[in-house]
Protein backbone atom coordinates (compact mmCIF):
# COMPACT_ATOMS: atom_id res chain seq x y z
CA UNK A 1 0.00 0.00 0.00
CA UNK A 2 1.06 3.57 -0.67
CA UNK A 3 -2.02 5.00 1.00
CA UNK A 4 -1.41 8.60 2.07
CA UNK A 5 2.22 8.47 0.89
CA UNK A 6 2.55 12.24 0.57
CA UNK A 7 0.24 13.34 3.37
CA UNK A 8 1.35 16.56 5.09
CA UNK A 9 3.64 17.55 2.17
CA UNK A 10 2.07 20.98 2.14
CA UNK A 11 4.92 22.83 0.37
CA UNK A 12 5.81 20.19 -2.22
CA UNK A 13 5.51 21.53 -5.77
CA UNK A 14 7.00 18.81 -8.01
CA UNK A 15 7.37 15.03 -7.63
CA UNK A 16 9.27 12.71 -10.00
CA UNK A 17 8.00 9.16 -9.57
CA UNK A 18 9.31 7.76 -12.85
CA UNK A 19 11.31 5.04 -11.11
CA UNK A 20 8.57 3.85 -8.77
CA UNK A 21 7.55 0.23 -9.25
CA UNK A 22 3.92 0.00 -8.14
CA UNK A 23 3.11 -3.29 -9.85
CA UNK A 24 2.39 -5.00 -6.51
CA UNK A 25 0.51 -2.08 -4.95
CA UNK A 26 -3.17 -2.68 -4.17
CA UNK A 27 -4.08 0.50 -2.28
CA UNK A 28 -3.53 4.04 -3.61
CA UNK A 29 -6.10 5.77 -1.44
CA UNK A 30 -5.24 9.42 -0.81
CA UNK A 31 -1.66 9.18 -2.14
CA UNK A 32 -1.49 12.91 -2.79
CA UNK A 33 -3.99 14.19 -0.26
CA UNK A 34 -4.99 13.70 3.35
CA UNK A 35 -7.10 14.96 6.20
CA UNK A 36 -7.63 18.65 6.78
CA UNK A 37 -5.04 19.94 9.25
CA UNK A 38 -5.62 22.53 11.96
CA UNK A 39 -3.29 24.69 14.02
CA UNK A 40 -4.74 26.85 16.81
CA UNK A 41 -8.19 26.11 15.37
CA UNK A 42 -7.19 27.56 11.99
CA UNK A 43 -7.40 25.43 8.88
CA UNK A 44 -3.95 24.99 7.33
CA UNK A 45 -3.40 24.67 3.56
CA UNK A 46 -4.65 21.34 2.30
CA UNK A 47 -2.17 18.53 1.82
CA UNK A 48 -0.34 18.75 -1.53
CA UNK A 49 -2.16 22.01 -2.23
CA UNK A 50 1.00 23.49 -3.77
CA UNK A 51 1.68 20.48 -5.99
CA UNK A 52 1.83 21.59 -9.63
CA UNK A 53 3.48 18.62 -11.38
CA UNK A 54 3.69 14.86 -10.93
CA UNK A 55 6.18 13.23 -13.30
CA UNK A 56 6.09 9.58 -14.28
CA UNK A 57 2.50 8.59 -13.58
CA UNK A 58 1.96 7.63 -17.21
CA UNK A 59 4.38 4.70 -16.68
CA UNK A 60 2.75 3.31 -13.54
CA UNK A 61 1.57 -0.30 -13.67
CA UNK A 62 -1.60 -0.26 -11.59
CA UNK A 63 -2.88 -3.68 -12.64
CA UNK A 64 -3.28 -4.86 -9.01
CA UNK A 65 -4.77 -1.70 -7.55
CA UNK A 66 -8.29 -1.97 -6.10
CA UNK A 67 -8.64 1.38 -4.32
CA UNK A 68 -8.06 4.89 -5.76
CA UNK A 69 -10.31 6.82 -3.37
CA UNK A 70 -9.28 10.49 -2.91
CA UNK A 71 -6.11 9.87 -4.89
CA UNK A 72 -5.76 13.48 -6.13
CA UNK A 73 -8.36 15.06 -3.87
CA UNK A 74 -7.65 18.76 -3.17
CA UNK A 75 -4.63 18.92 -5.52
CA UNK A 76 -6.03 22.19 -6.74
CA UNK A 77 -2.83 23.50 -8.36
CA UNK A 78 -2.39 20.59 -10.74
CA UNK A 79 -3.12 21.68 -14.30
CA UNK A 80 -2.61 18.36 -16.10
CA UNK A 81 -2.50 14.65 -15.34
CA UNK A 82 -1.28 11.92 -17.68
CA UNK A 83 -2.65 8.60 -16.45
CA UNK A 84 -2.47 6.89 -19.83
CA UNK A 85 -0.66 3.88 -18.37
CA UNK A 86 -3.18 3.22 -15.62
CA UNK A 87 -4.80 -0.23 -15.64
CA UNK A 88 -8.08 0.08 -13.72
CA UNK A 89 -9.45 -3.39 -14.37
CA UNK A 90 -9.35 -4.36 -10.66
CA UNK A 91 -10.30 -1.01 -9.16
CA UNK A 92 -13.61 -0.98 -7.31
CA UNK A 93 -13.56 2.50 -5.79
CA UNK A 94 -12.67 5.83 -7.42
CA UNK A 95 -14.81 7.97 -5.12
CA UNK A 96 -13.59 11.60 -4.98
CA UNK A 97 -10.54 10.67 -7.06
CA UNK A 98 -10.25 14.15 -8.64
CA UNK A 99 -12.44 16.15 -6.25
CA UNK A 100 -11.43 19.81 -5.82
CA UNK A 101 -8.84 19.71 -8.58
CA UNK A 102 -9.92 23.29 -9.20
CA UNK A 103 -7.36 24.13 -11.88
CA UNK A 104 -7.08 20.82 -13.69
CA UNK A 105 -7.22 21.62 -17.42
CA UNK A 106 -6.31 18.32 -19.08
CA UNK A 107 -6.65 14.67 -18.16
CA UNK A 108 -5.32 11.73 -20.18
CA UNK A 109 -6.11 8.06 -19.71
CA UNK A 110 -8.31 5.12 -20.60
CA UNK A 111 -10.23 3.84 -17.58
CA UNK A 112 -11.99 0.49 -17.98
CA UNK A 113 -14.51 0.27 -15.15
CA UNK A 114 -15.78 -2.98 -13.63
CA UNK A 115 -18.51 -2.07 -11.12
CA UNK A 116 -16.68 0.97 -9.78
CA UNK A 117 -17.93 3.54 -7.26
CA UNK A 118 -17.51 6.89 -9.05
CA UNK A 119 -19.39 9.14 -6.62
CA UNK A 120 -17.90 12.65 -6.36
CA UNK A 121 -15.22 11.64 -8.85
CA UNK A 122 -14.99 14.97 -10.69
CA UNK A 123 -16.81 17.14 -8.19
CA UNK A 124 -15.54 20.74 -8.01
CA UNK A 125 -13.29 20.43 -11.06
CA UNK A 126 -14.13 24.06 -11.67
CA UNK A 127 -12.18 24.46 -14.92
CA UNK A 128 -13.86 21.43 -16.48
CA UNK A 129 -10.68 19.70 -17.71
CA UNK A 130 -10.33 18.73 -21.36
CA UNK A 131 -11.33 15.07 -21.52
CA UNK A 132 -10.74 14.60 -25.26
CA UNK A 133 -7.84 12.24 -24.46
CA UNK A 134 -9.57 10.59 -21.52
CA UNK A 135 -11.96 7.68 -22.00
CA UNK A 136 -14.15 5.83 -19.52
CA UNK A 137 -16.02 2.65 -20.32
CA UNK A 138 -17.64 -0.16 -18.37
CA UNK A 139 -20.05 -0.27 -15.44
CA UNK A 140 -20.35 2.00 -12.42
CA UNK A 141 -22.19 1.45 -9.13
CA UNK A 142 -22.49 5.04 -7.85
CA UNK A 143 -22.57 8.40 -9.63
CA UNK A 144 -23.91 10.81 -7.00
CA UNK A 145 -22.15 14.18 -7.39
CA UNK A 146 -19.91 12.57 -10.02
CA UNK A 147 -19.82 15.79 -12.05
CA UNK A 148 -21.15 18.15 -9.40
CA UNK A 149 -20.00 21.76 -9.98
CA UNK A 150 -17.98 20.57 -12.98
CA UNK A 151 -17.04 23.90 -14.58
CA UNK A 152 -19.06 25.91 -12.05
CA UNK A 153 -18.22 29.62 -12.24
CA UNK A 154 -17.11 29.35 -15.87
CA UNK A 155 -20.47 29.31 -17.63
CA UNK A 156 -21.18 28.36 -20.27
CA UNK A 157 -18.54 25.85 -21.34
CA UNK A 158 -18.21 24.25 -24.76
CA UNK A 159 -16.72 21.10 -23.25
CA UNK A 160 -18.55 17.84 -23.91
CA UNK A 161 -18.96 14.92 -21.55
CA UNK A 162 -19.29 11.70 -23.51
CA UNK A 163 -20.52 9.13 -21.00
CA UNK A 164 -22.19 6.92 -23.56
CA UNK A 165 -19.72 4.08 -22.95
CA UNK A 166 -20.59 3.94 -19.24
CA UNK A 167 -23.41 1.71 -18.07
CA UNK A 168 -25.06 2.02 -14.67
CA UNK A 169 -25.24 -1.14 -12.60
CA UNK A 170 -28.60 -2.31 -11.28
CA UNK A 171 -29.54 -0.19 -8.29
CA UNK A 172 -27.21 2.68 -9.23
CA UNK A 173 -29.22 5.86 -8.76
CA UNK A 174 -28.67 8.97 -10.84
CA UNK A 175 -29.24 11.41 -8.00
CA UNK A 176 -30.32 14.98 -8.41
CA UNK A 177 -26.74 15.95 -7.57
CA UNK A 178 -25.00 13.85 -10.23
CA UNK A 179 -24.74 16.92 -12.47
CA UNK A 180 -25.34 19.50 -9.72
CA UNK A 181 -24.42 23.01 -10.97
CA UNK A 182 -22.77 21.43 -14.00
CA UNK A 183 -22.10 24.01 -16.70
CA UNK A 184 -20.92 21.82 -19.57
CA UNK A 185 -22.77 22.46 -22.82
CA UNK A 186 -23.12 18.87 -24.07
CA UNK A 187 -23.68 15.66 -22.15
CA UNK A 188 -23.94 12.32 -23.91
CA UNK A 189 -25.25 10.35 -20.98
CA UNK A 190 -24.95 6.93 -19.46
CA UNK A 191 -26.41 3.89 -21.19
CA UNK A 192 -28.39 0.94 -19.84
CA UNK A 193 -30.12 2.95 -17.17
CA UNK A 194 -32.05 0.46 -15.05
CA UNK A 195 -32.64 2.54 -11.94
CA UNK A 196 -34.50 5.58 -10.72
CA UNK A 197 -33.48 8.82 -12.36
CA UNK A 198 -34.18 11.77 -10.07
CA UNK A 199 -33.77 15.19 -11.63
CA UNK A 200 -36.00 16.87 -9.07
CA UNK A 201 -33.78 19.93 -8.95
CA UNK A 202 -33.59 20.32 -12.68
CA UNK A 203 -33.09 24.06 -12.42
CA UNK A 204 -29.55 23.38 -11.24
CA UNK A 205 -28.76 22.33 -14.81
CA UNK A 206 -28.43 24.71 -17.72
CA UNK A 207 -31.09 24.42 -20.41
CA UNK A 208 -28.60 22.83 -22.80
CA UNK A 209 -27.51 20.19 -20.30
CA UNK A 210 -31.03 19.37 -19.19
CA UNK A 211 -32.60 19.07 -22.62
CA UNK A 212 -29.72 17.12 -24.15
CA UNK A 213 -29.66 14.81 -21.15
CA UNK A 214 -33.36 14.08 -21.31
CA UNK A 215 -33.42 13.72 -25.09
CA UNK A 216 -30.47 11.33 -25.12
CA UNK A 217 -31.85 9.44 -22.15
CA UNK A 218 -35.02 8.72 -24.07
CA UNK A 219 -32.96 7.35 -26.96
CA UNK A 220 -30.79 4.95 -24.98
CA UNK A 221 -33.20 3.41 -22.51
CA UNK A 222 -36.76 2.15 -22.42
CA UNK A 223 -39.36 3.38 -19.96
CA UNK A 224 -37.01 5.13 -17.53
CA UNK A 225 -38.49 6.32 -14.27
CA UNK A 226 -37.75 9.99 -14.90
CA UNK A 227 -38.88 12.35 -12.17
CA UNK A 228 -38.73 16.04 -12.94
CA UNK A 229 -39.67 17.20 -9.51
CA UNK A 230 -43.41 16.65 -9.44
CA UNK A 231 -43.34 14.86 -6.10
CA UNK A 232 -39.92 15.67 -4.69
CA UNK A 233 -40.14 19.44 -4.39
CA UNK A 234 -41.22 20.53 -0.94
CA UNK A 235 -43.29 23.69 -0.68
CA UNK A 236 -44.83 25.46 2.25
CA UNK A 237 -48.55 26.09 2.54
CA UNK A 238 -49.87 29.60 3.22
CA UNK A 239 -50.43 28.72 6.87
CA UNK A 240 -46.88 27.35 7.14
CA UNK A 241 -45.47 30.49 5.53
CA UNK A 242 -47.27 32.67 8.05
CA UNK A 243 -46.08 30.50 10.95
CA UNK A 244 -42.50 30.54 9.63
CA UNK A 245 -42.40 34.33 9.31
CA UNK A 246 -43.93 34.91 12.74
CA UNK A 247 -41.51 32.46 14.35
CA UNK A 248 -38.58 34.11 12.61
CA UNK A 249 -39.53 37.48 14.09
CA UNK A 250 -39.35 35.93 17.55
CA UNK A 251 -36.35 33.61 17.20
CA UNK A 252 -34.07 35.30 14.63
CA UNK A 253 -35.49 38.77 13.86
CA UNK A 254 -32.31 39.78 12.03
CA UNK A 255 -32.98 37.00 9.50
CA UNK A 256 -36.56 38.08 8.81
CA UNK A 257 -35.78 40.56 5.96
CA UNK A 258 -33.78 37.93 4.03
CA UNK A 259 -36.38 35.24 4.63
CA UNK A 260 -39.19 37.55 3.52
CA UNK A 261 -37.21 38.53 0.42
CA UNK A 262 -36.64 34.93 -0.70
CA UNK A 263 -40.28 34.02 -0.19
CA UNK A 264 -41.30 37.03 -2.29
CA UNK A 265 -38.71 36.72 -5.08
CA UNK A 266 -37.62 33.09 -5.37
CA UNK A 267 -33.96 34.09 -5.25
CA UNK A 268 -31.50 31.27 -4.68
CA UNK A 269 -29.51 31.35 -1.46
CA UNK A 270 -26.34 32.50 -3.19
CA UNK A 271 -28.24 35.17 -5.12
CA UNK A 272 -29.89 36.74 -2.08
CA UNK A 273 -26.60 36.69 -0.15
CA UNK A 274 -24.84 38.49 -3.05
CA UNK A 275 -27.62 41.05 -3.54
CA UNK A 276 -26.29 44.62 -3.47
CA UNK A 277 -28.12 47.91 -3.09
CA UNK A 278 -26.98 49.05 -6.51
CA UNK A 279 -29.13 46.27 -7.94
CA UNK A 280 -32.29 47.25 -6.07
CA UNK A 281 -34.44 49.78 -7.95
CA UNK A 282 -37.13 51.19 -5.68
CA UNK A 283 -38.55 53.38 -8.47
CA UNK A 284 -39.18 50.46 -10.83
CA UNK A 285 -39.93 48.05 -8.00
CA UNK A 286 -37.47 45.45 -9.22
CA UNK A 287 -34.29 43.62 -8.27
CA UNK A 288 -31.58 42.82 -10.80
CA UNK A 289 -29.89 39.48 -10.13
CA UNK A 290 -26.29 39.85 -11.32
CA UNK A 291 -24.21 37.90 -8.81
CA UNK A 292 -24.19 34.83 -6.61
CA UNK A 293 -22.16 33.81 -3.56
CA UNK A 294 -19.78 30.86 -3.67
CA UNK A 295 -17.40 30.14 -0.81
CA UNK A 296 -17.79 33.72 0.48
CA UNK A 297 -16.87 35.19 -2.90
CA UNK A 298 -18.88 36.97 -5.56
CA UNK A 299 -19.31 35.05 -8.78
CA UNK A 300 -21.61 35.00 -11.77
CA UNK A 301 -24.99 33.28 -11.38
CA UNK A 302 -25.11 29.66 -12.46
CA UNK A 303 -26.35 30.34 -16.02
CA UNK A 304 -27.03 33.17 -18.44
CA UNK A 305 -30.76 32.97 -17.77
CA UNK A 306 -30.12 33.43 -14.05
CA UNK A 307 -29.14 37.05 -14.74
CA UNK A 308 -32.59 38.59 -14.58
CA UNK A 309 -34.92 41.27 -13.24
CA UNK A 310 -37.32 40.23 -10.50
CA UNK A 311 -40.36 42.29 -9.58
CA UNK A 312 -40.90 43.19 -5.92
CA UNK A 313 -44.17 43.81 -4.11
CA UNK A 314 -44.95 46.99 -2.20
CA UNK A 315 -44.76 45.03 1.05
CA UNK A 316 -41.29 43.73 0.19
CA UNK A 317 -40.27 47.23 -0.86
CA UNK A 318 -41.16 48.48 2.62
CA UNK A 319 -39.14 45.66 4.24
CA UNK A 320 -36.10 46.45 2.06
CA UNK A 321 -36.27 50.18 2.78
CA UNK A 322 -36.22 49.39 6.50
CA UNK A 323 -33.34 46.96 5.91
CA UNK A 324 -31.32 49.64 4.16
CA UNK A 325 -31.43 51.78 7.28
CA UNK A 326 -29.95 48.86 9.25
CA UNK A 327 -27.17 47.92 6.81
CA UNK A 328 -24.76 50.58 8.11
CA UNK A 329 -23.64 51.72 4.68
CA UNK A 330 -22.68 48.25 3.44
CA UNK A 331 -23.01 47.69 -0.29
CA UNK A 332 -24.70 44.36 0.46
CA UNK A 333 -28.39 44.20 1.26
CA UNK A 334 -27.86 41.43 3.82
CA UNK A 335 -24.27 41.84 5.09
CA UNK A 336 -22.60 39.98 7.92
CA UNK A 337 -21.53 41.76 11.11
CA UNK A 338 -18.48 43.14 9.29
CA UNK A 339 -20.55 44.52 6.44
CA UNK A 340 -19.22 41.86 4.09
CA UNK A 341 -20.52 38.83 2.23
CA UNK A 342 -22.02 35.95 4.20
CA UNK A 343 -21.07 32.34 3.53
CA UNK A 344 -24.10 30.36 2.37
CA UNK A 345 -23.66 27.51 4.84
CA UNK A 346 -23.50 30.00 7.70
CA UNK A 347 -26.86 31.46 6.72
CA UNK A 348 -28.38 28.00 6.81
CA UNK A 349 -26.68 26.90 10.03
CA UNK A 350 -27.06 30.09 12.06
CA UNK A 351 -30.44 31.31 10.90
CA UNK A 352 -32.57 29.11 8.67
CA UNK A 353 -32.17 25.80 10.54
CA UNK A 354 -32.90 27.24 14.02
CA UNK A 355 -35.97 29.04 12.69
CA UNK A 356 -37.26 25.88 10.99
CA UNK A 357 -36.78 23.85 14.16
CA UNK A 358 -38.61 26.44 16.22
CA UNK A 359 -41.44 26.59 13.68
CA UNK A 360 -41.93 22.80 13.90
CA UNK A 361 -43.60 22.37 10.52
CA UNK A 362 -41.48 19.52 9.17
CA UNK A 363 -38.30 19.10 7.15
CA UNK A 364 -37.65 21.88 4.64
CA UNK A 365 -34.48 23.11 2.97
CA UNK A 366 -33.53 26.71 2.26
CA UNK A 367 -34.02 25.97 -1.44
CA UNK A 368 -37.62 24.99 -0.74
CA UNK A 369 -38.35 28.67 -0.11
CA UNK A 370 -37.64 29.21 -3.80
CA UNK A 371 -39.94 26.35 -4.76
CA UNK A 372 -42.61 27.80 -2.51
CA UNK A 373 -42.41 31.10 -4.38
CA UNK A 374 -42.73 29.43 -7.79
CA UNK A 375 -45.53 27.14 -6.63
CA UNK A 376 -47.49 30.01 -5.11
CA UNK A 377 -47.28 32.05 -8.31
CA UNK A 378 -48.53 29.21 -10.49
CA UNK A 379 -51.23 28.18 -8.00
CA UNK A 380 -52.50 31.77 -8.02
CA UNK A 381 -52.73 31.74 -11.82
CA UNK A 382 -49.52 33.46 -12.88
CA UNK A 383 -48.44 32.90 -16.48
CA UNK A 384 -45.74 30.24 -16.93
CA UNK A 385 -43.65 32.60 -19.02
CA UNK A 386 -43.68 35.19 -16.24
CA UNK A 387 -42.73 32.55 -13.65
CA UNK A 388 -39.90 31.35 -15.89
CA UNK A 389 -38.47 34.87 -16.14
CA UNK A 390 -38.80 35.53 -12.42
CA UNK A 391 -37.19 32.20 -11.49
CA UNK A 392 -34.39 32.49 -14.04
CA UNK A 393 -35.20 29.22 -15.80
CA UNK A 394 -33.81 29.05 -19.32
CA UNK A 395 -37.12 27.88 -20.81
CA UNK A 396 -40.80 27.68 -19.93
CA UNK A 397 -40.59 23.91 -20.47
CA UNK A 398 -38.28 23.60 -17.49
CA UNK A 399 -40.69 25.66 -15.39
CA UNK A 400 -43.55 23.46 -16.53
CA UNK A 401 -41.65 20.28 -15.64
CA UNK A 402 -40.43 21.53 -12.26
CA UNK A 403 -43.83 22.81 -11.14
CA UNK A 404 -46.08 20.23 -12.77
CA UNK A 405 -47.19 19.17 -9.28
CA UNK A 406 -49.08 22.46 -8.91
CA UNK A 407 -51.20 21.84 -12.01
CA UNK A 408 -53.91 19.74 -10.26
CA UNK A 409 -54.54 22.65 -7.89
CA UNK A 410 -54.71 25.11 -10.79
CA UNK A 411 -56.97 22.74 -12.74
CA UNK A 412 -59.43 22.53 -9.86
CA UNK A 413 -59.62 26.32 -9.77
CA UNK A 414 -60.18 26.45 -13.53
CA UNK A 415 -63.01 23.92 -13.29
CA UNK A 416 -64.59 25.94 -10.48
CA UNK A 417 -64.45 29.08 -12.62
CA UNK A 418 -66.14 27.29 -15.53
CA UNK A 419 -68.75 25.88 -13.19
CA UNK A 420 -69.57 29.35 -11.90
CA UNK A 421 -69.78 30.72 -15.45
CA UNK A 422 -72.34 28.20 -16.64
CA UNK A 423 -74.52 27.91 -13.56
CA UNK A 424 -77.03 30.28 -15.13
CA UNK A 425 -77.59 27.96 -18.12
Amino acid sequence: TIQGAFNDCRTLTTINLSNWDVSNVTNMEGVFTGNDLYENNNLLPFTCMQLTEIIGLENWNTSNVTDMVNMFNKCNNLTSLDLSGFDTSKVTNMQSMFTSCDNLEQLKGNFVLNNVNCANMFQLCLKAPDLSEFEMSGTVTAVSHMFGSFGFGNTPLATSLDLSNIALADGCEISKYTFFRNTVANIYPFTNINSHCDLSQAEYLSQEVLLRFINNLAEVTTSPTLTLGATNLAKLTEDEIAKLLNTCKEVKPEFYPMLFTVLNTGLRRGEVIALMWENVDFEKNEITVKYSEYKSKLCSPKSDSSVRKVKITNTLKKVLIEQKLKSNGSKFVFPNSNGELYMGNNITRRFFTPVMKATNIGQFRFHDLRHTYGSQLIAKGADYKYVQEQMGHSSANITLNVYAHVLPESTEKAITILDEMYKVI
